[in-house]
């Protein structure tokens, strides 16, 4: 009885928020219908009763109204050569990733190679801004969290058209349509089947395709099969020379390093030597002077294999009812291959007094007398090939759906959706770091230190003493001569190390919509609903605590269980205001739509959502739109954690140097390094002031808000038909987005510069122990920690972001066939940012102080086509504009002011590439599309210049980022050309 109160009073929350809205412009149109004889019905469907899905709005069979709606069609689809749904987006510039790979992840840091879709780079590290749907419903999460829309589960073949709309909608879908909604429309009544086959080549790249759709439909009644099959070659950086480390040639910086196999040496404080050691071949320790730079067989792009499969059935039981139900099921693996490790750490030699720590194998430079020196090494030439990691995921959802006509035109719709995602990386055969130091100078210290505090409950370290030749590890010799044993060999290769997450998700959902009354100018048609959504998600990881091999020390976190549960309810209005019977002028047709949401969160709480949008046809062929929103994204489970608690929670000093302004952390001028009396500012995690962070669930997370509105035009003139254009001015607000704050931004926010706990004298084991909660310590805490900084996740990001969509398109038939051609544009005008309180800042077209979210300002898709006879050939040309980084490893320093960016960088290039699709129709149909009883060969090239991608003074981000650099992976591919051929059949 409570939970249907409960509903109730969501419902009526819903529509009250609506009535509001509306009421003055309904009370109007009320008294002008009841003057009017006869009712007008242009706005009613051709078929009133079918439920057809239309992206942004739940009245059956209408656009939604003040919104720009991008379409991809099958005929679209079918002219790029894609193999996923991942590759689809890349044609559509306001998604973003126009020239991004299009495989394995982008857009999130998942380790399963899970992908997100994001509309205008409006992201952040813990959420993302755009809604992703299948058929207007939600799917199982997927990621090493459990937290990413991948919507890679459903076969190509499968889907009818990709809608995406670029405006806030969570007054119709709830969560995560602040930058708006991309909705994968499956294809519902196809008869016949269609095969097709396809293969790619580049340059030591492969692609192989194939799928199949069937489909009957008899009288009343229909079924549909497709299934699809994809497997993608990986890409080795052996292979791509752009990305090797240096890059001093290009005018970049030698991301080489000291990790060389054998080992390089530094006796303390002097030079760097490589192997074998000889007099005079010291450099100095700077970046130019790198000599490692071993270009080793790892993977830029991991291979992948999908399998796909959907099926629907749908049968009208009687006149009034009328039964479907969907399946789809995808499995996924990725390879990647990786590098086996490197380390750094101090060894000790004869003379240094260290007894039982000193390596037998110790050896110095031709002429140096130092009895210690710190060994840098790789352990590639050592252990040789093997590492890898292995991504899987394994995908299903059913549901299930009845419509049942109440009389006239009203349909009461039930729906229900069931699914679960288990997505899981694992690597294999890498370095185990602690073993090799274990080996190297007796303890799990880098720095050899016996008295540091350890990783587990602050005991004593883990020593391996004494060293012998049986024990310890010789890094100073090349691998075929080396005197390492082969049981210490196999001692530091760790076993599998590993991460998962099971997700689960049901879906409730009943609507009614019909004609509430008629209108002079049409009728005015409602749609009312009541949702019950439920998400769990079971994580397991398993993480070394670096005190030997993962067998003899891993914290397992399996017993953690997020649990939401959300119960909405919604109501939606199109209300007629004037039509073109009336005959005024300037204003054929005049509709307004109201819509509201009501949200009630198990974890969080509640929040409400009203959005208001406009039509206003001027004359035929020109119509002005607009609308207004709020909408919300609820914080993510994994970041709220269970009970503040996450399976990834961890201390670590693996963060970046920052810069704490000492007039607002006056404690910090006592901490040795920070007592110069002129400093106005103290760097932290440098110059021996370190310390650590505290990772993990925030449980006091709270919703993320987000106000949107826009104001576009759309033109197709009865004086040029096949012209088409459209034209929008967005603005979007995201409001306390979910994120991890860096030091430099929220030490200068008043809001949040309490996450810096500062320690003058160092922590005590016991503060230590309180910040840490019990979290688990997984690496090694320095000598003294002076500073703890909590790094979790917080309502502490503010966008501000406007910018331009424009399209326009022509068609023209002539005697020989037809021509077409176009422009579709995504153009950034406003991007500016701030954490809590702290200063604004603009971080338009600038790349790399953002790592989670692009903000390319300029992005353009061309194309221009050619029907003759049964041929057909389009040529495609992409454009991503040129932009500044602003890394940290920027040639040009990055000028900060009050903690934030406001110049320098480097400047980067535009990139432009040119696509082609070939095709030739036997047997009928019409050129470029498919019919029954015709056959299609085709041919697509993608990257047809084979260009490749502009030079970015970068590391590219993931399992090997210290060794790939030299390309930004949001507005460039390392794949570069490749060329495509398949045929593809319907009878």
């Amino acid at each position: 009885m409570h939970q249907n109160q409960s509903k109730t009073k969501i419902l009526l929350s819903a529509a009250s928020m609506v009535v509001s809205l509306a009421a003055p412009v309904v009370a109007g149109a009320q008294e002008a219908a009841q003057a009017t004889a006869a009712a007008q019905t242009q706005h009613q469907p051709e078929d009133s009763l079918q439920e057809v899905i239309v992206t942004g709005t739940s009245i059956r069979g209408v656009a939604p109204v003040g919104s720009d709606l991008i379409s991809l069609s099958r005929t679209d689809i079918e002219q790029t050569g894609v193999q996923t749904l991942q590759q689809m987006l890349k044609s559509i510039p306001s998604v973003t990733g126009l020239q991004s790979v299009g495989q394995g992840a982008y857009g999130v840091n998942d380790s399963t190679g899970a992908n997100a879709p994001t509309i205008h780079g409006l992201g952040g590290s813990f959420s993302n801004s755009t809604l992703v749907l299948i058929d207007g419903h939600r799917f199982p999460l997927a990621g090493a969290s459990g937290d990413i829309a991948d919507p890679n589960m459903v076969p190509a073949n499968a889907i009818e058209r990709v809608e995406v709309l670029p405006d806030g909608a969570s007054s119709i879908y709830g969560s995560d349509a602040v930058a708006g909604v991309v909705n994968f429309v499956t294809r519902r009544h196809f008869s016949g089947v269609e095969a097709n086959a396809q293969t790619g080549f580049g340059d030591h790249y492969r692609t192989y395709n194939a799928g199949l759709a069937m489909g009957k439909l008899w009288d009343g009644g229909s079924v549909f099969f497709a299934y699809n099959f994809s497997d993608r070659k990986a890409v080795s950086q052996e292979d791509r020379p752009f990305t090797f480390p240096n890059h001093i040639a290009q005018g970049g910086t030698n991301f080489a390093n000291y990790n060389c196999g054998p080992a390089s040496v530094q006796p303390s404080g002097g030079l760097v030597y490589p192997y074998p050691y000889a007099a005079g071949t010291g450099v100095t320790r700077n970046t130019d002077n790198a000599f490692c730079d071993q270009v080793q067989a790892i993977d830029l792009i991991p291979a992948e294999r999908r399998n796909n499969v959907m099926v629907k059935i749908e049968q009208e039981v009687n006149e009034r009812l009328t039964l479907s139900s969907d399946l789809a099921y995808s499995n996924r693996i990725d390879h990647q291959r990786l590098s086996r490790g490197s380390l750094t750490a101090l060894v000790y030699g004869p003379g240094s007094g260290m007894g039982d720590q000193i390596n037998p194998f110790y050896v110095a430079p031709v002429g140096s007398t130092a009895t210690s020196e710190t060994v840098r090494m790789s352990f590639d030439d050592l252990l040789g090939p093997g590492a890898y990691a292995r991504a899987s995921a394994e995908s299903y959802f059913g549901t299930g759906r009845a419509e049942y006509k109440l009389g006239g035109d009203w349909l009461l719709t039930g729906s229900l959706m069931i699914g679960a995602n288990t997505s899981t990386t694992a690597r294999f055969n890498v370095l185990c770091p602690s073993c090799a130091i274990l080996a190297l100078n007796g303890t799990t210290d880098s720095n050899g230190d016996i008295t540091t505090p350890s990783i587990v409950n602050t005991t004593t370290t883990v020593l391996n003493l004494p060293l012998t030749t049986a024990n310890a590890l010789d890094p100073f010799n090349p691998a075929a001569s080396n005197r390492t044993s082969a049981a210490v060999r196999a001692g530091l290769i760790d076993p599998e190390s590993y991460e998962s997450a099971r997700t689960t998700v049901q879906q409730y959902d009943v609507k009614v919509d019909g004609t509430l009354f008629h209108l002079p100018a049409g009728e005015l048609r409602v749609a009312a609903g009541l949702e019950d959504l439920r998400y769990e998600t079971d994580p397991t990881t398993v993480e070394s605590l670096n005190i030997g091999l993962i067998t003899s020390g891993a914290q397992v976190s399996s017993s953690l269980k997020y649990r939401r549960e959300v119960e909405s309810g919604y109501v939606e209005a199109l209300i007629p205001l004037i039509s073109a019977e009336m005959r005024i002028p300037l204003v054929r047709t005049l509709d307004i739509d109201p819509s509201g949401r009501y949200d009630h969160y198990s974890d969080f709480g509640s929040t409400t959502n009203p959005k208001l949008g406009v039509n206003w046809e001027v004359v035929s062929g020109l119509r002005l739109r607009a609308n207004v929103a709020r909408s919300f994204v609820a914080p993510p489970l994994s970041a709220i954690g269970q009970n503040g608690v996450s399976s990834a929670d961890s201390l670590s000093s693996d963060l970046g140097p920052f810069s704490v302004p000492l007039d607002r952390f006056p404690q910090a001028r006592v901490i040795p390094g920070c007592t110069s009396p002129t400093a106005t500012v103290c760097t932290f995690n440098g110059s021996g002031v370190e310390g650590m962070i505290i990772d993990g669930g925030n449980n006091k997370l709270k919703a993320q808000q987000g106000k949107t509105w826009s104001v576009g035009a759309d033109l197709a003139p009865e004086f040029a038909p096949g012209l088409t254009s459209s034209l929008s001015f967005w603005h979007n607000e995201l409001i306390g987005g979910v994120n991890a704050p860096q030091p430099s931004l929220a030490v200068n926010s008043t809001g949040f510069a309490s996450l810096l706990t500062i320690y003058p004298n160092g922590a005590t084991p016991a503060e230590i122990d309180a910040a840490r909660a019990g979290r688990p310590i997984i690496s090694v805490l320095p000598q003294k920690v002076y500073w703890i900084y909590d790094f979790r996740g917080e309502n502490a990001l503010n966008l501000k972001v406007e910018g331009i969509d424009a399209d326009v398109h022509y068609r023209r038939d002539f005697g020989w066939g037809s021509a077409r051609g176009g422009a579709a544009v995504a153009y950034l005008t406003r991007f500016d940012q701030r954490i809590g309180d702290g200063p604004t800042f603009s971080v338009l077209n600038r790349e790399g102080f953002n790592s989670t979210f692009p903000t390319l300002q300029t992005q353009v898709r061309a194309d221009f086509g050619v029907n003759v006879g049964h041929a057909s050939a389009t040529v495609y040309l992409n454009h991503t504009g040129s932009f500044t980084y602003w890394g940290g490893t920027a040639v040009n320093d990055v000028v900060t002011s009050g903690g934030v960016p406001v110049g320098g960088g480097d400047k980067v290039r535009a990139y432009d590439t040119v696509d082609l699709h070939l095709s030739y129709d036997f047997a009928g149909g019409l050129p470029g599309s498919m019919q029954a009883g015709s056959t299609q060969v085709f041919v697509d090239v993608t990257n047809l210049f084979d260009r490749t991608p502009p030079f970015e003074n970068a590391t590219v981000g993931g399992v090997n980022s210290a060794s790939i650099s030299g390309y930004d992976p949001f507005s460039g591919s390392p794949i570069g050309r490749v060329v495509t051929a398949g045929v593809r059949t319907k009878f």
